[in-house]
């Protein structure tokens, strides 16, 4: 199926009134973006398992990172949830901007930097949301499937760009691409490296302003760096940190006078126990530096699924574990890597950094 076909599917799938809420939504938005390139992301992993809710994407622009790297992306999305109704918009850079506009004057919706929820559009005044859907794409038109090369370059177009906080996914893999062995044991990590590469590792952590993780990793962690020593401790209990997790999280006991400053940065992290692509986007529109995924296994597959990150930094063993624990199975749609840094170690592993081309699944990129 092409584009349009998927997005036909996806609306007609949705029960009343949801499936009619969202053919107006999609004819209104049309009507606001003609000739826009159209985009649809399925929402599923490379195991065909749901991972987050599909979206139907609308437009272009480009986003720009901190680090002065650019990746491009739709302006407004669609998406059905299971309370209702989400419109994203994105691309503006003043955080506030939708709420303090558009927030009272919308009606039953909840507003957040880039995200309108609401139930049903009997709730909301359609004329005020698609004013701040022309908000978002009156600065430049769309021109077939991108815009214009002159508004790309031009001064206007580059003031409208996002900053956006990158997401990179680092990870140790063995020479056959496992991340553990299939006790989940990694020792062979510590086996393989040297100095050099022990360096490399720590100043690639602390380049992170927030470490996010599986909730199962964090389980194993939380308990184990407040009182651990050697050169990832510092970075590893100073930085900010998020789990992620579908099956709930009691969580550790919660900040205390009487906890160290290590335990405290471990009990105060932030849990999300929601859609894992929409956890992902609030905290890439959040300021500051660069998010580092850093496992486990499962939690890296979804990440993967979702599209949403940025560079890949693998560090690649001399070892061949020969089963395992793999993160890049089963992918039905190859995913393509563009290789932008190479280094090589004493001991034999290699660091490899990468960015995404051609994202897998439904989502295709011009490049």
């Amino acid at each position: 199926m092409n584009v349009q076909e998927q997005i036909k599917k996806y609306i007609t799938s949705q029960p009343e009134p949801k499936r009619s809420d969202m053919q107006e939504l999609h004819r209104i938005i049309l009507q606001v973006m003609p000739a826009c390139k159209l985009w649809f992301l399925d929402g599923k992993n490379s195991e065909n398992k749901t991972v987050s809710n599909p979206n139907i994407g609308y437009g272009f622009y480009t986003m720009k990172y901190a680090d002065g790297t650019t990746r491009e992306f739709f302006q407004i999305g669609l998406s059905a949830n299971k309370t209702g109704i989400s419109v994203y918009i994105l691309g503006i850079k003043d955080k506030k901007y939708l709420a303090q506009t558009y927030g009272k004057k919308l009606g039953k919706a909840s507003v957040s930097g880039y995200c309108i929820r609401f139930k049903t559009l009997k709730d909301i005044n359609i004329d005020i949301l698609e004013a701040a859907i022309r908000y978002r794409t009156n600065n430049y038109r769309q021109q077939g499937f991108g815009v214009r090369w002159n508004d790309i370059h031009s001064e206007k177009f580059l003031l409208n760009l996002t900053i956006m906080r990158k997401l990179i996914m680092k990870m140790s893999i063995s020479v056959d691409g496992f991340v553990a062995g299939v006790n989940g044991k990694n020792d062979w990590i510590f086996k393989t490296g040297d100095e050099e590469s022990l360096a490399w590792s720590v100043g690639k952590i602390r380049e992170a302003g927030l470490i996010i993780m599986g909730r199962k990793s964090f389980e194993g962690m939380a308990p184990y760096w407040p009182t651990a020593t050697g050169p990832f401790a510092a970075p590893m209990n100073e930085i900010p940190k998020a789990v992620f997790t579908k099956k709930g999280f009691a969580g550790i006991h919660p900040p205390s006078a009487e906890q160290s400053p290590a335990a405290t940065s471990w009990a105060g992290a932030r849990v999300f126990d929601g859609d894992l692509a929409e956890g992902i986007r609030e905290l890439k529109a959040e300021s500051g530096k660069p998010i580092v995924a850093i496992g486990g296994a499962g939690f890296m597959r979804s990440l993967i699924a979702t599209g949403l990150i940025d560079e890949y930094t693998l560090g690649i063993h001399p070892v061949v574990l020969g089963a395992g624990l793999p993160i890049f199975n089963g992918l039905s749609i190859s995913l393509y890597l563009k290789l932008v840094d190479v280094k090589a170690f004493p001991g034999g592993a290699i660091a490899k950094t990468y960015h995404p081309g051609v994202r897998h699944g439904d989502l295709y990129l011009d490049k």
